[in-house]
C-alpha cells in the first residue's frame, strides 16, 4: 500500500522517524524544495501536464486524458493516500472517462481479494454510499479517512463504476513480513501470485541508496545524510528521488510497525524469490531508460531495460533471497529486503488481479493507487508488463511543483500541492522557506505544543528546513536521545521556539523466526 514522494508523495516507506512520530505514511519525507513559483507561475491546482524535458511542459485537459486512456489497456492513477486534491483528480478523470462511453472496471489497491464479496454487493446496487465504509469493512481494509475519498466514490456510485479488489489480505502480508511464504498454509498460498516478480535492478540501485542515507541517519553520519538530500540524488534517477509505497499496516499499527514486526536477522529473513541474472542494487541505469523514454514507450516496447530482464521462479521456501544476506548487525539491511519482498509481492499481485478483471470482461481496468506504485513504471506497471508483455499502460501521477517534471515518471502528471494531516493535530505544506501549518486540531499534541494556522516551521532542533528531510533527520535524532524536539517557528514577523515532547524511541526485539516447514 499504501512505499510513496527522497520521497515525494504521501504513499512513501515508513522508515521516516519524524514522520512515524507524527504519525505520518511512508512518502512524506520530501527532497529540498524550490521555489515553485518561478518553476511554473500561476499554475492552477487541477493542471494536467505532459513533460517534454524542458522548462514548460504541455498544459493539457482531461480530453486529451480520455483520448490516450481509450487507448490503454490499465490506466494508473497515482495519489498521495492523505491529499484531498489527488482523490479530487481522480473522480475527475474518472468521471470523464466514463463520459466519453468507455466501460471500464475500477481497480482498488484500499481493498485485499478477500473483501471482493463485499464489493460485489456494491457491484450489485445493494449497498447505498451513506453505508459503503460500513459494508466494506472500509476502516480494516485502508484505515484512511473516508471523507478524503468521498469525492471518488461518489463519482463511483453515480457512473455505476464497477469494482475490483486488488490487494494481498493483511493477514497474509504480516506472515510472509515474519516467516517468509514458507510460513503460509496451503490456502493462504493460494492467495498469492504464481509468480512473485522482483523489482527490477534501476529501482533496486535508487532506493538503495535512499536506505543507505537512511542508515547513516540511523548511525549518526549525518554528513552523508546531508550531502545527499542537497541534491546528490540517486545514480538510477537522474536527478530525480522516487516515491516508496508505504508498507502495509493495519489502522490501529503505528507506521514502523510494520517493518518492525518483521524479523531482524540474517538468519530469519524471508528467502522465497529467486531471481537468476539479476544485476543487483549496484547496477547502472539502462541506456533505455537513459535515453529519455517515456514510461509507457518502455512498456509497450518489445524489449525491456536490460535492469528489468530478470526471470522469476515459483516461491519456494527453500530458495535463495534476492539479494545477499545482509550482517546480523546492520537492521536496516534487513527491513530493506523485507520490504523488497513484500512490495514485489504487492505489485505482482495487483498487476495479477488487473490482468483478471481485463480479461474477464474485455475491458480497460482503471487503477487508483499509491504513486510509488506508479512512478517511473517500476511498481505495477513493470509487473504488468512481465505478465503480459503487449499490454498497453498509461502513467498518471501527481505533481507538487516542487521540482521540474520528468518525462520518465509518467505520461501524464496532474498539480496538486503536498498536504499532509498528521495524527500529531496539525496539517502541514511543504512551501518555500520551511512547512506550512495550515490548521491545528484543539487539544492535540501540535496544540499543546503552541503551534497555531500559519505558522512557518523553520528549523527543528536547529537545523533549517529546507526541506522535509530535515524534519527527518532532527525527529528521528530526537526520538533515538529521548529528547524533546524543538522548532524554530515564524509566526508573521516574529520568530519563536516550540517544543514537542517526543519520548524516547524504544527498539523491539525481532520475533522468533517460524520453525521450517
Amino acid at each position: 500500500m499504501g512505499l510513496t514522494a527522497g520521497l515525494r508523495s504521501l504513499s512513501a516507506l515508513c522508515i521516516l522517524a519524524f514522520l512515524i512520530i507524527l504519525g505520518g505514511c511512508a512518502h512524506q519525507a520530501q527532497p529540498p524544495v524550490p521555489k515553485s513559483a518561478a518553476l511554473l507561475p500561476g499554475l492552477e491546482e487541477g493542471t494536467l501536464l505532459v513533460a517534454n524535458g524542458t522548462a514548460t511542459p504541455l498544459l493539457t485537459n482531461t480530453a486529451s486524458f480520455v483520448e490516450r486512456a481509450r487507448n490503454a489497456d490499465f490506466i494508473l492513477i497515482g495519489e498521495g493516500h492523505t491529499v484531498p486534491c489527488d482523490h479530487l483528480m481522480q473522480a475527475r478523470l474518472m468521471q470523464a472517462l466514463a463520459d466519453s462511453g468507455q466501460r471500464f472496471t475500477l481497480g482498488l489497491e484500499m481493498f485485499p481479494i478477500d473483501h471482493q464479496p463485499l464489493l460485489d454487493k456494491v457491484n450489485a446496487g445493494s449497498v447505498p454510499l451513506d453505508q459503503f465504509a460500513n459494508a466494506t469493512d472500509w476502516k480494516k481494509a485502508w484505515g484512511y479517512d473516508f471523507d478524503l475519498y468521498r469525492p471518488v466514490f461518489e463519482t463511483i456510485y453515480a457512473r455505476k463504476l464497477p469494482l475490483r479488489a486488488l490487494n494481498v489480505p493483511q493477514t497474509i502480508v504480516k506472515k510472509v513480513s515474519r516467516g517468509g511464504i514458507s510460513s503460509l498454509a496451503p490456502e493462504e498460498r493460494a492467495l498469492l501470485p504464481a509468480k512473485i516478480i522482483p523489482a527490477s535492478d534501476a529501482q533496486r540501485e535508487a532506493l538503495q541508496e535512499m536506505f543507505d542515507a537512511h542508515r547513516a541517519m540511523v548511525n549518526g553520519t549525518m554528513t552523508k545524510v546531508a550531502g545527499m538530500m542537497k541534491g546528490q540524488k540517486p545514480a538510477a534517477m537522474a536527478g530525480k528521488t522516487p516515491s516508496l509505497p508505504a508498507p502495509e499496516r493495519s489502522p490501529d499499527q503505528t507506521p514502523d510497525q510494520t517493518l518492525k514486526q518483521a524479523p531482524q536477522s540474517a538468519d530469519s529473513q524471508p528467502s522465497d524469490m529467486n531471481v537468476t541474472g539479476a544485476q543487483g542494487s549496484g547496477s547502472q541505469p539502462s541506456d533505455t531508460q537513459a535515453s529519455g523514454t517515456r514510461p509507457s514507450d518502455i512498456l509497450a516496447s518489445g524489449t525491456l531495460p536490460a535492469g528489468m530482464q530478470q526471470s522469476v521462479t515459483q516461491p519456494s521456501g527453500d530458495q535463495s533471497a534476492q539479494a545477499s544476506s545482509p550482517d546480523p548487525k546492520d537492521k536496516m539491511t534487513g527491513r530493506m529486503d523485507r520490504f523488497f519482498l513484500i512490495q514485489s509481492l504487492w505489485d505482482t499481485a495487483m498487476a495479477e488481479q488487473a490482468i483478471k478483471a481485463k480479461d474477464e470482461t474485455g475491458n480497460p481496468v482503471v487503477v487508483l493507487i499509491g504513486s510509488g506504485h506508479v512512478e517511473f513504471g517500476w511498481g505495477m506497471a513493470h509487473r504488468i508488463r512481465k505478465l503480459r508483455p503487449e499490454s498497453r499502460v498509461l502513467l498518471v501521477t501527481p505533481w507538487r511543483g516542487t521540482e521540474p517534471l520528468d518525462p520518465l515518471e509518467a505520461d501524464m502528471q496532474y498539480y496538486c500541492r503536498l498536504t499532509h494531516q498528521s495524527r500529531m493535530g496539525f496539517s502541514l505544506l511543504q512551501v518555500d522557506g520551511g512547512a506550512q501549518v495550515l490548521d491545528v486540531l484543539p487539544g492535540s499534541r501540535a496544540a499543546k505544543a503552541g503551534f497555531m494556522k500559519g505558522d512557518i516551521i523553520t528549523a527543528a532542533n536547529g537545523t533549517a528546513v529546507d526541506s522535509m528531510w530535515v524534519l527527518h533527520t532532527a525527529g528521528l535524532a530526537a526520538a533515538k536521545a529521548g529528547k524533546d524536539l524543538v522548532f524554530t517557528v515564524l509566526r508573521g514577523t516574529v520568530q519563536t521556539e516550540l517544543v514537542m515532547p517526543v519520548g524516547k524511541m524504544e527498539e523491539s526485539a525481532p520475533p522468533k523466526a517460524p520453525a521450517a516447514n
